[in-house]
């Protein structure tokens, strides 16, 4: 048996979205980070940005 066969880890991740009330400190964290990849859909779009990404 491998060493990948042997561990189990994480195998979700959780995202905040702005209108997202979070509940910890840990989630606030990564609720900041997350922010930066949330577009509000809307008629005037900068797809640059979205390109960007």
């Amino acid at each position: 048996m491998s060493n990948f066969e042997e561990k189990n880890g994480k195998r979700a991740f959780r995202v905040y979205p702005s209108w997202d009330a979070t509940a910890s400190t840990q989630a606030e964290r990564t609720q900041q980070w997350q922010l930066e990849y949330f577009f509000e859909i809307i008629e005037a779009m900068d797809f640059n940005k979205i390109a960007a990404l």
